[in-house]
């Protein structure tokens, strides 16, 4: 037969209920793959042709995806979940799947570690902030020559190149210890390898100048290799650090983001000092701002990466039990340009 349904659940289906459908039929399949899901619920009334030559008109309003290895359509029916699937014929498939949502479906790869160096290690070279994918004999030996100290942290030095890369995170200079990059997860896509980037110590009070890096080695492939960071690395801007006597001004405090990008005139629109200040900013600021009911006993914000070009600013803020309107502001210092347009505030309180 050249469809098949498979048992139906009850209840209206929404359109993320619909990609779980699909995805668990699908998880037989041996990853990388990526399926194609038409935008929108689709209007009763659509014709498929089936590699028999039966033409298919579905009756029903539907979620349709697209599986372009087998070319296989995957059909959810809107009202009760009902999938169906139907083997196409050769020339059925969408004329512009680029227009199609794609749901890309990795396969796990599990990195070696060569070596991880937390504090200091680095710290005498003038060597910046760089995610690098080596191939080659020639480009890891330079990298080993440009930081000599690196190699002591190794566990291995002799990469076999003809059957692995190596990817290496080498982090920004801090002024404080505690600091740690973090290649969190490696997946292989049907077109890319996106290695996903933390940073899950963020510093401790030592005063020391330290320079982490992260060092792995996975297979060798010809995939491009997209690095993808959650949370981004910030740093906090006090108001003392400012200049004397200085204050926050024309400030909203309503749970809005305001993005500074390396201008001192720019900053001297939302601080008032006394005498002097505001000093320049350096790196681009985050700030955010807003009020609560209650009094405030400590503030925990995280930048985080969803995807390239959007960003959510998670403010936790932890209240006490004195019930009083209080205005809160944070000011936050990071290693990228940013807009106002691409960067969410998600503010969330607990007690």
């Amino acid at each position: 037969m050249p469809f098949t349904f498979l048992t139906a659940l009850p209840a209206q289906t929404t359109q993320v209920e619909a990609d779980s459908i699909v995805l668990e039929r699908m998880s037989g399949e041996t990853p990388p793959y990526t399926i194609y899901a038409k935008d929108g619920v689709q209007a009763a009334g659509m014709i498929i042709e089936t590699a028999a030559g039966e033409a298919i008109e579905l009756d029903y309003t539907c979620w349709v995806y697209y599986y372009e290895n087998a070319n296989r359509y995957l059909i959810v029916n809107e009202s009760n979940r009902n999938l169906l699937e139907i083997n196409a014929k050769s020339d059925a498939a969408p004329g512009n799947l680029a227009a199609w949502r794609a749901i890309a479906v990795g396969k796990p790869i599990v990195p070696i570690l060569i070596g991880k160096t937390y504090m200091g290690s680095m710290s005498n070279y003038d060597v910046p902030k760089q995610y690098l994918v080596i191939t080659t004999s020639d480009d890891w030996d330079n990298l080993l020559t440009a930081v000599p100290s690196l190699r002591e942290s190794l566990i291995e030095t002799n990469i076999d190149f003809s059957n692995y890369q190596v990817i290496a995170l080498i982090d920004q200079q801090y002024r404080n210890g505690g600091w740690t990059i973090d290649i969190t997860d490696v997946t292989e896509y049907a077109d890319e390898i996106v290695v996903t980037v933390e940073n899950l110590q963020k510093g401790n009070a030592l005063s020391v100048v330290t320079q982490p890096c992260h060092i792995v080695k996975i297979p060798r492939s010809a995939k491009n290799v997209r690095f993808q960071e959650i949370d981004i690395p910030m740093m906090d801007y006090s108001l003392e650090s400012a200049g004397t006597a200085c204050q926050w001004k024309n400030i909203d405090y309503d749970n809005k983001v305001i993005v500074i990008n390396n201008s001192n005139e720019e900053l001297g629109n939302y601080i008032s000092c006394t005498n002097g200040g505001p000093h320049t900013v350096g790196p681009p600021m985050l700030l955010a701002s807003g009020r609560t009911n209650y009094g405030i006993s400590q503030i925990s914000p995280k930048l985080q990466q969803l995807y390239p070009g959007k960003y959510t600013l998670n403010v936790e803020i932890t209240l006490n039990n004195t019930p009083v309107t209080q205005e809160w502001c944070i000011a936050l210092m990071v290693q990228r340009t940013l807009s106002e347009e691409n960067i969410e505030l998600i503010v969330t309180t607990k007690p």
